[in-house]
């Protein structure tokens, strides 16, 4: 997109003349996992590297008037007017798509109507300054809306704090009594309203960025807070809680407009059908050779290891540990482009397992069910029928529920030991660029990580009770299948 920006150095006369010389319910598990992954302590001395205010259309006297507005704050920080996408006509050099749904029945009076044009605009502002931040390599910015307004000077010894986190408020609208005091300057908020000043953390950046939120644009004051607490809107429950935020117990900036004066709020609704400037990316695929199986002969060739082709069991079958046998399955260029799909339709979860959840997406919402269950009928049953003598034809076709599983050594590393639902389970490993990690067996007192490309079964019940080891670095994908009779 164009980089409408107008950037004032510290350094400059003007920066000079205002401040003198220069000098980042959910279920239990949830929680636990916030709690645990608090391991991004501030690195002092705690500076901010940019500010970005946003403004729509804004003219050299408003360029003025809010850098002398943002000079009685008193930050020492280059200052930035960033001009705002117009919700009306948005120009971004990204596709992107509107929550599909919004308007739901609700007493809410922001939910019970359709996202508007000024919430589109707004959303995508943000968007593309945490896009422009990350670039950057910036470590700490601020972001303010233009209806800012101070209402105390910055503070820098309040910032010398040594609790966690990717997200800190500098002023809110609190909807839910908080989670806790932190210390006499800081709380952990939940659930509260509005955007117009909070700092963000260059972890908290790219945790922000990783749930694209391009993929399902909605007013961003609804949207920050389901990154942190357990939103009221319950179909919100698909943003990953990741987001360690903290809120000043008494407010630096506030905010001049009210959802009366709002350009925002007051504007008109988005208008879905037939235009022009929302498309869906989620429904697009990167690799459509990936799901071309019109020749399905061709299709195995390419994509499938040439070991797994042959089906000599005997030759080409591994039991590393007792009952768990592994073979090599797919091609490394396979497993990397599998990722890539799964990371662009982005509809992780975390809520389908009651007992041991997991950061998973079935394989069917980006349209591969149909292929891998056709792969497991022709080689991992009659392997399975194969390696332990089974009989009859019910083994021929089971059922199976197929899901990618993200392990994030900042997310979810790890899960608890268990049982799976289903008479065989199977795990094909999509990558080894990670550290830790892997599939262990507790009776047997044996972890499995398996090369890539290669798949490994098992009995899923009583005998091979299992977790996932921490990963300590990176990120780990698989592909775990629970086979059932039907």
């Amino acid at each position: 997109m164009t980089k409408n920006i107008i950037t004032i150095p510290p350094d400059s006369p003007l920066m000079t003349s205002l401040f003198g010389k220069s000098k980042n319910t959910a279920s239990t598990w949830q929680e636990a996992a916030t709690e645990e992954n608090r391991t991004l302590s501030i690195k002092k001395p705690f500076k901010i590297d940019k500010v970005y205010c946003i403004a729509l259309n804004p003219s050299p006297e408003k360029i003025t008037e809010l850098t002398n507005r943002f000079a009685e704050f008193g930050l020492d920080a280059p200052f930035n007017v960033w001009t705002a996408v117009d919700g009306r006509n948005p120009k971004v050099d990204f596709k992107y798509d509107v929550f599909v749904g919004w308007k739901i029945r609700s007493e809410n009076n922001y939910w019970n109507r359709e996202i508007t044009n000024g919430e589109v605009g707004c959303a995508l502002s943000h968007l593309t300054i945490w896009k422009d931040a990350y670039a950057n390599k910036f470590e700490n910015i601020l972001i303010l809306e233009e209806d800012f307004k101070v209402l105390r000077p910055y503070a820098h010894h309040e910032f010398e704090v040594q609790e966690d986190w990717t997200m800190i408020y500098l002023g809110r609208n609190k909807v839910y009594a908080d989670k806790r005091v932190v210390n006499e300057v800081f709380v952990e908020p939940d659930y509260s309203y509005t955007s117009h000043a909070y700092i963000l953390s260059r972890e908290g950046i790219k945790r922000i960025l990783d749930q694209k939120f391009e993929n399902v644009i909605c007013p961003v004051d609804e949207f920050l807070p389901a990154t942190y607490c357990v939103h009221p809107r319950k179909d919100l429950d698909f943003v990953w809680r990741d987001t360690l935020a903290l809120a000043l117990q008494n407010d630096m900036i506030g905010q001049s407009s009210n959802k009366n004066t709002s350009t925002t709020e007051n504007s008109e609704a988005v208008v879905r059908i037939d235009s022009h400037h929302v498309t869906s990316a989620r429904n697009e695929r990167l690799y459509p050779e990936l799901f071309d199986t019109t020749d399905w002969s061709a299709w195995k060739n390419r994509w499938m290891h040439e070991s797994a082709l042959t089906k000599e069991w005997e030759l080409i079958l591994d039991e590393p540990i007792e009952s768990v046998f592994t073979f090599p399955l797919f091609r490394k260029e396979f497993c990397e482009k599998l990722i890539q799909e799964g990371e662009h339709c982005g509809k992780w979860t975390r809520t389908r397992h009651a007992f041991y959840p997991t950061t998973d997406m079935l394989l069917s919402e980006f349209g591969f069910q149909d292929i891998y269950h056709k792969i497991l009928c022709e080689y991992i049953y009659p392997m399975a029928k194969a390696a332990w003598n089974l009989e009859g034809d019910k083994w021929n076709d089971l059922q199976s529920e197929n899901f990618m599983i993200k392990y994030d050594s900042n997310i979810q590393g790890h899960l608890s030991l268990h049982h799976d639902s289903g008479v065989i389970s199977c795990v094909l490993a999509l990558n080894d660029d990670y550290e830790g990690g892997g599939t262990y067996f507790s009776k047997q007192q044996k972890l499995h990580k398996g090369a890539i490309g290669h798949i490994s079964v098992h009995p899923s019940v009583i005998t091979h009770r299992h977790g996932g080891r921490p990963v300590e670095e990176g990120q780990r994908f698989i592909v775990v299948s629970f086979c059932n009779f039907r």
